[in-house]
């Protein structure tokens, strides 16, 4: 806060803070303890929970932005500073980068261009110059922003070049988003050199002008549907993604309702749409809402996000998880998980979903990193625990699973998702009492709806009781409000050792596109069937991806430089032309 007042817009470094905030000693390395980014993240979530409350008449609003540490003032319409006109909207500058202008005029030229166009964005309303330390240091020239020095937090760089033929000067300039490395505006000018500094002039005025018109429709565009309550839909945002992370069926009906309400008074929000298609893909998977018209509102919701923000990595994860959950599609499920890395390699669920990917697989140690990744990113996140858990079982890893369950009921404790994975990995181990246990938890914390019933009845066969199993799944399908998955009866035929039972529901699962075939070739529970021929036969219909030498060798590093973003972006965009989703050579 002081350095922002006193109009000190230098970096904030993650090792300074958890040096000097957090009395962490000089070896403190942050991509190891994760206390900066997770104080961050609850910080601004309380920020966002004061301003949709008791805050939401303040004057002024602070926020820390998603890719700094830095904080910004906002002043609010209902109470502008002095000598603002009432009804002005007040926006936190946008932050643009200008490199020097190369080209192959004299240098004493371009350099003098590229000053004019500096003082003149500098003097530009809600644009903030950050110009490169030193001229020493070169200029990368165009298409050389990747893994070139630059200043953190920004929102553009500006590059360009210059050349000349005889007495006309022809300057192109691009605006190129540093994260993911995409142009998003471009221009080109030519005028006649009537003397240098009129020349000068003249073309940093229209480049200027340019930029100028370009980050104007782009604030258009951001705030469209929500200039005067932003602050309302970031909060209802965050309680949707709050409910939905409870996987329970009244989070996740109480997340679609938020969602719902903020598309309809937010319609440009890409973020909204992300979130319901998440809530209705969810909702499929765990019976809260029919199967089949449920994922397709999901992919609707999906696309319209990517339509909305093709750069927003929550779009492209929404999008991977219906491809391989719904339509099986695993080229382009793994193409729009892989996008959403490389457009956020910092985006948790989008590493933890595409571990649900390499290991419905059978790449296993690949699927474990990252979803090792994913809890170091989001370490309070029950659900990247709990599916670190889910990878471990299905690599027959028992001992690992039930210990990572303990840790996720140390995080959450009541969080069902872990009773129910440490439930399965006592009942492959063998030690049916704690499975019976941790299963009843599960079974009471859902209130014996969903899954969790079934696989209580399994244990329950087990051990022996299998007229209580019968009933507790027929209890548990009666209580069903939407049509019970094919699966449940699978699973729990499978259990009785009725195998033709077993695979009647198993092809009934398959015309029905029911998304727990996903894991059918690994999940433990149906190795008692593993060796009938009908389930080889049903695998090849299913379908398994030739992974092979895919993108997860760019994807999976903990942390991507910018020269590896910004390559790995241009071999996607190539790799993603192929219909036929294998990469080119």
């Amino acid at each position: 806060m002081e350095r922002t007042a006193s109009g000190c817009s230098g970096s904030l470094k993650e090792y300074a803070i958890g040096v000097d905030v957090f009395d962490r000693d000089p070896s403190y390395d942050s991509r190891i303890d994760p206390i900066v980014r997770v104080e961050a993240r609850r910080l601004r979530q309380k920020l966002l929970t004061y301003y949709a409350g008791e805050g939401r008449t303040d004057s002024i609003r602070i926020e820390v932005p998603g890719r700094g540490y830095l904080p910004t003032f906002r002043y609010l319409d209902h109470a502008q500073p002095d000598g603002l006109p009432s009804g002005t909207h007040v926006i936190c500058p946008t932050t643009v980068a200008v490199l020097p202008i190369s080209g192959d005029l004299n240098t004493g030229f371009a350099d003098g261009l590229t000053d004019e166009v500096v003082c003149l964005l500098s003097g530009a309303e809600a644009i903030r110059v950050a110009a490169w330390t030193s001229p020493t240091q070169g200029a990368p020239g165009m298409g050389g922003v990747a893994g070139f020095p630059r200043p953190v937090n920004l929102d553009y760089v500006l590059e360009g070049t210059v050349r000349r033929e005889n007495a006309n000067v022809r300057v192109y300039v691009r605006l190129v988003n540093p994260v993911s490395g995409f142009c998003v505006w471009s221009e080109a000018y030519e005028l006649e050199v009537r003397g240098v500094f009129d020349t000068q002039k003249r073309i940093g005025a229209q480049i200027s002008s340019g930029v100028r018109s370009y980050l104007r429709t782009a604030r258009q565009e951001l705030h469209q549907g929500w200039k005067e309550n932003d602050h309302f839909a970031l909060a209802l945002y965050s309680e949707g993604r709050t409910f939905l992370n409870s996987r329970t069926r009244d989070g996740i009906h109480q997340s679609v309702e938020c969602f719902r309400q903020l598309i309809d008074s937010c319609p440009g929000f890409a973020l909204a749409y992300s979130g319901l298609a998440d809530a209705y893909s969810l909702g499929a998977r765990y019976d809260v809402f029919p199967h089949q018209e449920s994922w397709e509102r999901a992919r609707s919701a999906a696309l319209d996000a990517v339509r909305i923000d093709y750069s927003l990595a929550e779009a492209h994860t929404s999008l991977g998880f219906v491809d391989l959950h719904y339509r099986r599609d695993w080229g382009s499920a793994e193409r729009e998980f892989c996008t959403a890395i490389l457009l956020n390699p910092g985006y948790a669920p989008a590493r933890q979903w595409y571990g649900w990917l390499l290991a419905a697989t059978g790449q296993q140690e690949l699927a474990i990193t990252a979803l090792k990744q994913a809890v170091g990113m989001d370490p309070l996140s029950p659900n990247a625990n709990a599916d670190l858990a889910l990878t471990l079982y299905f690599s027959r890893r028992y001992d690992e699973a039930i210990e990572q369950c303990r840790r996720t009921l140390a995080l959450q404790p009541g969080f069902y998702r872990a009773h129910q994975l440490s439930g399965m990995a006592h009942l492959q181990k063998g030690n049916l009492p704690a499975a019976l246990e941790h299963l009843q938890s599960a079974v009471a914390l859902t209130k014996g709806t969903g899954r969790t019933a079934v696989l209580l009845a399994s244990a329950l066969v087990a051990v022996g009781n299998t007229e209580n199993a019968r009933q507790v799944f027929a209890s548990s399908i009666q209580m069903r409000k939407s049509r019970p998955s094919a699966m449940d009866f699978a699973l729990f035929f499978a259990a009785l050792g009725d195998l033709d039972s077993t695979f009647e529901w198993l092809e009934r699962a398959y015309q029905e596109h029911d998304a727990e075939l996903l894991w059918l070739s690994v999940d433990p529970i149906y190795d008692k069937v593993r060796q009938d021929p009908r389930f080889s036969e049903l695998l090849s219909r299913i379908g398994r991806p030739p992974m092979g030498q895919r993108l997860h060798q760019l994807v999976l590093p903990a942390s991507i430089g910018f020269t590896d973003t910004a390559r790995s972006i241009d071999r996607l965009i190539e790799w993603n032309a192929y219909d036929s989703g294998q990469p080119p050579n």
